[in-house]
């Protein structure tokens, strides 16, 4: 067998970490003298096996003086599956020998050995076991880089380091990490740090945040370090400012001016250990905080980050990815330069408007919280943005990757974010980003996406924070989580592999080839007609419509900026469907971001308009020459995107964007940034006011309050405008009609896709009478709801409601008293069809039903439930009542339609109808059931159709009333999407016909959305009088 080495010279050294005991199991084998030697967790190029693949790889090591039979032990990476993989029978190490077993799923050959699984790269406890089970063995492995390894140094001996690879072959002695007498963190006292290590090295180390491997200002550890308040010496890396050379921090000829005072400053230790072979240990870099008092207060209750790298990362003329560089003056020396291109524009030849890998520098990240050292990490750092690049305090971007050590940030550092898929908490990361905050409009991301926590949109998780770079103050940042694929990850539940992301119409995660496809759907936006039901469907199966319209809903009500035709991406899952997870359906999702100039804020002006009097609709038919804008200005043509679209504004007006949500959302704000972001301010923008710098919490608070103030005027201005805009842009002007809820005793409500805040019980919202409101009553716990009252009696939870009839609706709950009604098998306060049903299905054996339920069916009380029940049963549900013209024929005779592969059984009772639907077609309307065409509607008039429906499947049902022309098409199609649930909800669809006279329309329901059982029953179709 070949294998292909790599030698590296230096060599890196971990902590030392507990080896169990070897166990000597009594009348066995003498295993003392065998030891797992070698792990490799990220294999690269260091060894290849049989098959060509660089797999994980565990090295034993036989210490005895002869050979030993491993027949029958057990290696594992699960502890409590000791036997996870064994030794076949008939292999042996021979004495003072190594044998390397490869941690893979590839099949074993006769000469070499796989064990079925692989290692974690961040981070595994490998465990070896005699035959019974008994543990001999086991090394907890930390995260490592590519191509290292954890092993004894030397072999067969105790102690584990960080080292080369050397497989089938002696270990080299390693030199281990210095130790430092204490931890990183925030000290009230000055101390003496003291290093140690072992005899035959020496200890380098730096203060000023540089290499001590590499850096001329490494000196040999002889004494204790003082560590002490170190803000009263000179500032260093805050001296960079704007300047004409390569190390100039902007291009912008405001002239930012570095600050006249002196930042709060951090003790950086940054050591290494050095044999006297030249071979060096892992860097170890520790950060140091001894600040006054009252500087210490200003830091309590939010992390503080410090971001440690070497100066020449951030700063040298051809490498620094923090300054302009040689290549910007070279280019602007050059007869390529082009004057006209604006300081703010990445065309820009710039260090740090410069972008990938190749601008990616090493970086140790330490996060304290409350004062205490949390986590601390190596990574990568980037400069991130667009046109901010160009800004003086700039934002970055950290990545977790094998090369540095751990290939995730395995730490929750924000802590209330939760996967949308699971509901647990995230606790790791692949990336994230720290954006400034040096000045208020910053905070306006942060507060526009806290205002959309909770809907169907992907926003990013925020969380405050202070950066010290190489141990100088460097302001206040967010903890943004990054748009990546391990984003959609661990929120969705998916593997990342198939992820494919699109942002700003550039490729983030995927392949050329699903650009490609990503254009292809765009084209064809312009070339689609999607009044056309079947179009319509098509689109719907390939975009997420709910997702787009709450994007477009947020953009538009926030007032952004900046936005149509940018701040936007897509991401949609290309691998196989999994159960129960509706992410993997292949649609594309939209993520929206970069809130800044939003809620009344801009960076050019509204036309002589207050910001939140702009109407921002024209914008979207502006920017629709491509993309989403251009698919949205053609959804328009559709009629159910329209009454989504309208519906979902609407609730972005009455529980989304109101005044009372953003005095909450904003109530944090301004009880903690005023200490937190004013400093940050002074530190950055105080070169051109001296106020701020002297006076930064008033000043700094003024210039917070007064964009509080404007964000508040805002929210409470905006619906009178923008609802209007709306109903403008939408052809619907004067449609406008305020719904008002009121709640008799303990409950809440839901209308359409918001919970509203009730006061004093009640709540109103404006609705276009256009399109119907559904509206449920939630009992409180421990209460029960009775019925709608008002406007409209009825008796079912969710309703749905035209306004052009409904204005005023009471919810009435009670206190969780109810009484039994005879024969109401299914509990929900009526004996009615639904309940004749459930007993003849029992009575065949279909379904299953309760004590509870029987009894109340038991007419003859004789303890069992029969025909004669039944009987009795049907002539109670058939009593005379109040009569009503029902223009529907009864359930036996509907038709069915089932179609384009679609699989569904029926039953159609007097007035009940049932749908099991196994399978779907290309469209909803594949699988439905429909009264024949019959029906004579005369023109002019209204009508109204109610019914009952539930479903196994929480999904939308379709319901359509349509007339069909002599030449088979149909025409004047009134549909509905109504959601469905396992609760029985009763729903009242109003609309008039405009059509002539004629005795050819139709209803339908459609079922083929979802699989499932669908019910429905007491459908009737009424002449109505406005």
């Amino acid at each position: 067998m070949t294998h292909k080495k790599r030698m590296i010279a230096i060599l890196l050294v971990g902590a030392l970490l507990p080896v169990m005991p070897l166990a000597l199991p009594a009348e066995a084998a003498d295993y003392s003298n065998l030891y797992i030697n070698e792990i490799c967790t990220q294999n690269k190029e260091c060894l290849l096996d049989s098959y060509g693949t660089a797999s994980d790889w565990i090295e034993f090591y036989n210490a005895a003086d002869e050979s030993l039979a491993l027949d029958g032990l057990g290696v594992t990476d699960d502890a409590a599956n000791p036997m996870k993989w064994t030794f076949p029978s008939g292999v042996t190490i021979a004495a003072h020998s190594y044998l390397v077993v490869f941690a893979s799923k590839q099949a074993s050959t006769a000469t070499e050995y796989h064990t079925g699984f692989a290692l974690s790269k961040s981070g595994e406890t490998v465990t070896l076991s005699s035959a019974d089970g008994t543990t001999l063995q086991q090394v907890a492995v930390p995260a490592l880089a590519e191509d290292q390894t954890y092993g004894r140094s030397p072999s067969g001996s105790e102690t584990l380091a960080v080292m080369t690879p050397t497989p089938n072959a002696d270990n080299l002695i390693a030199v281990r990490e210095p130790t430092f007498s204490a931890q990183s963190g925030f000290y009230d006292a000055d101390f003496t740090l003291t290093l140690q290590a072992a005899a035959d090295v020496t200890i380098y180390y730096t203060l000023d945040g540089s290499d001590p491997t590499t850096s001329d200002t490494a000196v040999a550890y002889t004494d204790g370090i003082s560590i002490y308040d170190r803000s009263s010496e000179p500032n260093v890396y805050s001296n960079y400012q704007y300047d004409h050379t390569a190390q100039s921090i902007t291009i912008y000829d405001n002239a930012y001016q570095a600050p006249s005072d002196l930042v709060d400053k951090a003790t950086i230790v940054r050591a290494v250990a050095r044999d006297g072979s030249g071979n060096m240990s892992h860097v170890i870099t520790n950060t140091y905080f001894r600040l006054p008092a009252d500087k210490m207060t200003s830091y309590e209750g939010l992390p503080v980050v410090s971001l440690v790298t070497d100066p020449d990362n951030l700063f040298d003329p051809d490498t620094g990815i923090y300054v302009t560089g040689n290549q910007y003056l070279e280019w602007k020396n050059s007869s390529s330069y082009d004057a006209s291109i604006g300081e703010w524009s990445t065309q820009n030849k710039t260090n740090f408007y410069s972008k990938g890998k190749a601008w990616e520098r090493p970086v140790s990240v330490s996060i304290f919280e409350n004062g205490v050292l949390a986590h601390t990490q190596e990574m990568g750092i980037r400069v991130k943005g667009a046109s901010t690049r160009n800004s003086a305090h700039k934002s970055f971007n950290l990545y977790a990757r094998s090369d540095y050590g751990n290939s995730k940030l395995d730490y929750a550092i924000l802590e209330d974010n939760v996967s949308e898929a699971t509901g647990k908490k995230i606790k790791k990361y692949d990336s994230i980003t720290l954006r400034t905050v040096g000045c208020p409009s910053r905070l306006r991301d942060s507060i526009a996406q806290k205002m959309l926590e909770g809907r169907t949109l992907d926003t990013q998780e925020m969380r405050p924070c202070v950066v010290f770079l190489d141990g100088e103050y460097w302001g206040m940042y967010n903890i943004v989580e990054k748009y990546s694929d391990y984003y959609i990850q661990s929120h969705y539940d998916v593997p990342k592999e198939n992820v494919v992301m699109i942002k700003n119409n550039a490729l983030e995660e995927g392949t050329e080839q699903d650009l490609q496809d990503y254009y292809a759907l765009i084209d064809s936006f312009g070339k689609m007609d999607f009044s056309d039901p079947v179009q319509y469907a098509d689109i719907c199966s390939k975009i997420d419509i709910e997702s787009l319209i709450e994007h477009y809903c947020a953009g538009l009500y926030l007032g952004t900026v900046d936005w149509p035709g940018y701040n936007y991406g897509m991401w949609r899952y290309k691998g196989d469907v999994v159960d129960d997870n509706p992410y993997t359906d292949g649609k594309w999702r939209i993520m929206s971001f970069d809130f800044d100039f939003t809620m009344g804020e801009t960076f050019n002006d509204f036309g002589g308009v207050a910001g939140y009097a702009y109407n921002d609709f024209p914008k979207i038919t502006e920017n629709a020459t491509w993309g989403l804008s251009l698919l949205f200005v053609n959804l328009m043509d559709n009629e159910d995107f329209r009454e989504q679209f309208v519906n979902t504004y609407c609730d972005y007006a009455n529980g989304v964007m109101t005044p009372e949500r953003i005095a909450s959302v904003l109530q944090p704000y301004k009880e903690q940034y005023t200490v937190w972001a004013a400093p940050s301010m002074a530190r950055w923008f105080g070169y051109s006011n001296s106020y701020l710098v002297n006076n930064p919490l008033t000043a700094g608070g003024n210039e917070l309050n007064a964009m509080y103030k404007q964000i508040e005027t805002f929210f409470a201005n905006r619906v009178a405008y923008t609802l209007e805009d709306m109903t403008e842009y939408f052809g619907i002007e004067n449609t406008l009609k305020t719904l008002t809820l009121k709640a008799n005793g303990s409950g809440s409500f839901r209308v359409n896709t918001i919970t509203p805040t009730l006061t004093d019980g009640s709540w109103s919202g404006q609705y276009s009478t256009k399109y119907p409101v559904t509206v449920t009553a939630i009992p409180a716990e421990g209460e029960t709801f009775t019925g709608w009252s008002g406007d409209l009696d009825a008796k079912d939870a969710t309703i749905v409601v035209s306004l052009q009839e409904i204005a005023n609706l009471q919810a009435n709950f009670s206190d969780g008293m109810s009484t039994v009604v005879d024969g109401d098998l299914n509990a929900d306060g009526i004996c009615d069809a639904l309940d004749v049903a459930l007993l003849q299905n029992w009575l065949l054996n279909r379904t299953e039903i309760t004590t509870a339920q029987g009894a109340a069916a038991d007419f003859d009380e004789n303890g069992n439930l029969n025909v004669v029940d039944l009987m009795m049963l049907k002539q109670l549900v058939l009593q005379p009542v109040d009569e009503v013209e029902n223009m529907l024929p009864s359930g036996e005779k509907w038709e069915t339609y089932t179609v384009n592969h679609a699989a569904a059984t029926y039953t159609m009772l007097e007035n009940v109808l049932t749908a099991s639907v196994t399978n779907l077609g290309k469209y909803v309307w594949d699988v439905q059931q429909y009264a024949p065409h019959m029906l004579s509607l005369t023109q002019g008039e209204s009508y109204e159709l109610s019914f009952r429906a539930s479903s196994t499947a929480a999904t939308t049902m379709r319901v359509v009333i349509c007339r069909q022309r002599d030449d088979g098409n149909y025409v004047d199609t009134r549909s509905y999407f109504v959601p469905v649930s396992a609760e029985q909800k009763f729903y009242r669809l109003h609309f008039t016909n405009t059509l002539e006279t004629a005795d050819n329309w139709y209803v339908a329901f459609n079922y083929g959305n979802s699989v499932g059982d669908y019910t429905v029953s007491d459908f009737c179709l009424t002449p109505y009088e406005k």
